[in-house]
């Protein structure tokens, strides 16, 4: 593909268009920190607005964000060599930059979305300081209504200047912040050096399946209702977790694709009953054979006895806008590819559970019949 976005792909005469999000659930992204990394000393910034629009593109393989114009499709599966996106990702650019940044991140985001920053952070070398956990798109001292501290820690201004004393001035801090303060889905904070930090690697073979890529989501249906040949998804589940593990960074879905359409990919936390939580999604378009979809990064723990279930089929989500293909897909070779973390091994700082982290909760739970398990998630190893 070209840089430029076209309204629609034509392939062997079957016209469809690329997965875009509704209108105005991504307005558009500050660019001002973009450049920070070449040309300022210092960089004080909220990740989601210097990394969305460029590194989240780098991170997918060059993949273009979804378009917030209804009238205006952008293609979503570039090729990863496309030198079009490579010469503009922030990314790629913060190469062995030195910059100090300190920046928020929401996990939970609805607006700028945690893509494309773990790349961004592995590219920088310079200080990192940041707050990351299940807030939407608030800054560091913003309250709700009722007065809570909308990501749930007090120390935000505290925090801010002693960095800019010391990145600016030459003073040393008289308090020792941690570099990350992060806080996960079950509201704990904890401190960290850097992030994503994982304690193990695992590449889980999730098999093969297929579905009609029918649109589903703009007639939204149960799953269960879904079941069948001319299903729109298909669900893969891991047998029970032994011990609490979380799940970190960014997970990739990589598989082999025939048919022509779009696909999402959505993970989801479920317990014993078969309550569920949708805690990471992504979609693209299937316009190559062997498609790598990298979702949003998250740091989310599974708690012990619950079940990783994996989905993969048409558009389902009312964010999104699709025009499906209508056509088979059929999918094999498919393989989840996680970070895991052990929160046994926590190193607790102070904060609350974010507010917003009850509502995404709300937003995003399912109810789904448990299957039989296919793969499982090992435990996380201890640090070395």
């Amino acid at each position: 593909m070209s840089g430029r976005c076209r309204e629609q792909e034509t392939r062997r005469g079957k016209s469809y268009r690329a997965p875009q999000r509704r209108e105005g659930t991504r307005p558009e992204a500050t660019m001002a920190a973009t450049h920070s990394a070449r040309s300022m000393s210092l960089a004080s910034f909220r990740a989601g607005h210097a990394v969305r629009v460029g590194a989240e593109r780098a991170e997918r393989g060059g993949r273009e964000p979804a378009a917030r114009n209804p009238g205006q499709v952008i293609p979503s599966t570039p090729p990863r060599d496309d030198p079009y996106w490579k010469d503009r990702s922030p990314a790629r650019n913060a190469k062995d930059t030195a910059t100090p940044l300190l920046f928020t991140q929401g996990t939970a985001e609805t607006n700028t979305l945690p893509v494309g920053m773990e790349e961004f952070l592995d590219n920088h070398r310079g200080p990192q300081r940041a707050w990351v956990g299940p807030w939407d798109h608030v800054r560091g001292n913003e309250r709700t209504q009722d007065g809570k501290l909308a990501m749930g820690r007090a120390t935000w201004f505290k925090e801010t200047l002693s960095f800019f004393d010391e990145h600016l001035k030459g003073i040393d801090p008289k308090i020792q912040f941690p570099n990350y303060a992060v806080q996960d889905n079950l509201g704990n904070w904890r401190a960290e050096k850097s992030w994503p930090t994982a304690n193990r690697s695992a590449n889980l073979r999730l098999g093969n399946g297929s579905y009609v890529d029918s649109g589903a989501g703009s007639q939204p249906t149960s799953l269960e209702q879904e079941a069948g040949r001319d299903a729109g998804s298909f669900i893969v589940w891991s047998g029970p977790l032994e011990t609490a593990t979380r799940v970190t960074g960014a997970p990739r879905v990589t598989m082999m694709a025939k048919g022509e359409g779009n696909v999402m990919v959505k993970l989801y936390d479920v317990d014993e009953d078969g309550n569920a939580v949708a805690f990471d999604e992504r979609v693209s378009r299937l316009d190559r054979d062997r498609p790598d979809i990298g979702l949003k990064s998250t740091d989310w723990t599974l708690r012990a006895g619950h079940r990783l279930a994996v989905e993969i089929g048409s558009v389902r989500a009312g964010d999104w806008l699709d025009t499906p293909s209508k056509q088979k897909i059929r999918i094999s070779n498919a393989r989840l590819h996680l970070s895991l973390d052990n929160p046994a091994e926590d190193i607790a700082t102070g904060g609350d559970r974010a507010p917003w982290l009850d509502t995404f909760t709300q937003i995003n739970a399912a109810k789904l019949k448990p299957g039989p398990a296919t793969f499982s998630v090992p435990p996380a190893r201890a640090r070395r």
